[in-house]
């Protein structure tokens, strides 16, 4: 392997995310880039130009800490206290069944099966052809604050939590891995 300098270009809308840092970043199939900020709603950047969804569009709280794009381009954001939302259009809306969901929702992953998977501070959510099953807290385990999720190759979902460790769920079986099991933190 060789190592070559490649350019980096640093980008800003005009607005300058309206004073707000940025809190996630998607690729999008169009070559473009999906943005989430922390209280300025969802930037769309594509060819030099920028694109702002906010309230107008349906995105109840600006606070956008996920955004995923899966491979049938549909469009997921997640917010902190307004849900998941679906892209429809120019718009955003709650999917079909998933209107109550009032917990942030921080991490977003569609895994190989094209199932898609929330992190949120109640635990992991799994939605598969509409219908949503809970990972919380339960049965002497801790799911909350989960920030980030992958998958390996046997097709089990790993998961981080904020402050409650390590987690891996695999043919639906839950396991848990804290500093008792070795993890530094």
């Amino acid at each position: 392997d060789i190592l070559r300098p490649s350019p980096v270009w640093r980008i800003n809308p005009r607005d300058q995310w309206q004073g707000h840092a940025v809190l996630s970043v998607c690729s999008a199939q169009d070559g473009g880039l999906w943005i989430g900020t922390e209280g300025a709603g969802l930037y769309h950047f594509l060819d030099g130009s920028w694109e702002q969804f906010g309230t107008a569009n349906g995105i109840s709280n600006l606070f956008t800490w996920s955004v995923l794009e899966n491979t049938n381009r549909q469009l997921w954001v997640g917010t902190w206290g307004g849900g998941l939302l679906e892209r429809k259009g120019d718009k955003f809306g709650a999917p079909t069944g998933l209107e109550n969901i009032t917990a942030p929702i921080t991490a977003l992953f569609q895994d190989s099966q094209g199932i898609l998977w929330a992190g949120t501070g109640d635990g992991l959510l799994r939605i598969s052809a509409g219908v949503a099953r809970w990972y919380r807290s339960q049965d002497g385990y801790r799911i909350a604050n989960v920030r980030a999720m992958s998958e390996d190759a046997e097709g089990a979902i790993w998961f981080g939590m904020l402050g409650d460790g390590l987690g891996c769920i695999k043919d639906g079986v839950v396991q848990l891995f804290h500093k008792r099991d070795g993890l530094v933190n």
